[in-house]
C-alpha cells in the first residue's frame, strides 16, 4: 500500500487510480484536483475499502472530478460529502455494485458524462 502526501501525482492517460485498503481512507492530494497533478483519469474502489473523499477537513471540502471511469465494486463504498454542496464529475462510465454517497444540501451531485454500467445492485445516498 502506498500512501501520497505532499506532491500531487501527475496522471496519463488510461492510468488507475486504485484504492484497495480493505477499510477507512481519507482523500489525500492524490486526488486532490479537477485538472493537472492530483487530477485522477480511472478510479478503482475495491476490497471492502470505504474512500471518504472530503474527510478530514484538512484534506478539503471541494469538488471532485475524474476524466475516465469510476467503479465501486461490491461491499466498498465512496463518500464525497453529507453537509457540503460539492459535486462529482465522472469524464467517463460509473461502474456501480458498492455505494455512492452524495450530499444531502442543494448544489451538490455527481454528473456522469456517459453511462451507469447495468449492475445488480446500485446504492445512491443523497440528492
Amino acid at each position: 500500500m502506498v500512501f501520497v502526501t505532499g506532491k500531487p501525482p501527475t496522471y496519463g492517460n488510461n492510468s488507475f487510480l486504485i484504492y484497495n485498503s480493505g477499510g477507512s481512507f481519507d482523500r489525500n492530494v492524490e486526488w486532490g484536483s479537477v485538472s493537472g497533478p492530483g487530477y485522477p483519469y480511472h478510479v478503482t474502489v475495491q476490497n471492502s475499502t470505504f474512500l471518504q473523499l472530503n474527510f478530514p477537513a484538512i484534506n478539503g471540502n471541494a469538488d471532485r472530478a475524474i476524466a475516465g471511469n469510476l467503479s465501486i465494486a461490491s461491499a466498498s463504498s465512496v463518500l464525497l460529502s453529507t453537509t457540503a454542496a460539492n459535486k462529482l464529475t465522472v469524464g467517463g462510465n460509473l461502474a456501480l455494485d458498492g455505494t455512492l454517497t452524495l450530499p444531502t444540501v442543494s448544489g451538490g451531485g455527481y454528473l456522469c458524462r456517459r453511462k451507469l454500467e447495468p449492475f445488480v445492485h446500485r446504492y445512491f445516498h443523497g440528492k
